[in-house]
């Protein structure tokens, strides 16, 4: 077995983007056992992908370069493109995309187009590997303006007073919440399917998988540290998706609450040793929750 890699910021501080933003997912790429070259690539996807698009759908591709991936993407209803790697050759580019796509595959499952009817029928063979994203689906969007707007959720943070200092509190946790994240998703549809009434709205397994992984990467945002448009966002499908499946708001609003019974033990641990600590994360964490 290859010895695992380990990664840092100050690698990569000449990519044109603020790294320090990706920092975590630095170890989960040492963690899935990324080789060195996939690393740029994948920091390069991140970006766009929680920054910059950060309610599309995706997908990684491999072309023969740049102008065919764009045109067949473009064909195929592509709302935005881009190259994350020119690779030596073909092998390398497939590795690449094959390890980036591991990785959205397991933090981003909710958004990663991964059949051949949402847009990732085969490629051609190639060394350039991109990112193509798709709108949300219509009925995403649709559901979506139900909700909140971008201005009312920032109207609702200043409400109950979700501030900076809020935010850098949830930063700290984040190490806490990637340490976590698989173990509370499991309780918490441990809980859901116990319930008949619950059980019913996940008929099958790819239901379940897809429900439970956009849960997990809105709980991954809460600590993310960036709690405007990419928050909401995420937000937003999670509510999308419930509502398409016909889960009524007193169950998927009871969730909270669910949440907060899994999580806070858990913070309350991680800052034992500091009484203000664990009453500011408690707080921060309510207030994001309930919003």
């Amino acid at each position: 077995m290859s010895e695992q890699l380990l990664f840092t910021a100050e690698e990569f501080l000449d990519l044109p983007f603020e790294v320090g933003k990706h920092s975590e997912a630095l170890t989960s790429f040492s963690a899935l056992g990324f080789a060195r070259s996939s690393v740029r690539p994948a920091l390069r996807a991140r970006d766009l992908l929680l920054i910059r698009q950060p309610s599309c759908r995706f997908k990684i591709g491999v072309s023969a370069d740049q102008a065919l991936g764009e045109a067949m993407e473009k064909a195929r209803g592509s709302v935005a493109f881009e190259v994350i790697c020119e690779a030596n050759d073909a092998a390398e580019a497939k590795k690449i995309r094959g390890e980036v796509q591991s990785y959205f595959l397991r933090h981003f499952p909710g958004r990663i187009l991964v059949r051949a009817n949402e847009g990732t029928s085969r490629e051609i063979g190639g060394s350039c590997v991109y990112v193509a994203c798709y709108a949300p689906s219509n009925e995403d969007i649709d559901s979506s303006r139900e909700f909140v707007t971008e201005s009312a959720w920032e109207h609702r943070k200043a409400f109950v007073g979700f501030s900076s200092v809020d935010e850098t509190i949830l930063r700290e946790l984040r190490p806490i919440a990637l340490h976590y994240v698989d173990e509370v998703m499991d309780e918490l549809y441990a809980r859901w399917l116990l319930f008949p009434e619950l059980r019913r709205f996940f008929p099958d397994h790819a239901t379940l998988a897809r429900v439970k992984g956009l849960q997990r990467e809105y709980f991954l945002s809460l600590t993310g540290g960036e709690y405007g448009a990419a928050y909401l966002a995420y937000r937003l499908r999670v509510g999308a998706v419930h509502k398409r499946i016909g889960l009524t708001p007193e169950w998927y609003m009871g969730a909270y609450s669910i949440y907060l019974e899994l999580i806070l033990p858990r913070v309350l641990r991680a800052f034992e040793y500091d009484r203000i600590k664990q009453a500011r994360a408690v707080t921060a964490l309510t207030k994001l929750i309930t919003l």
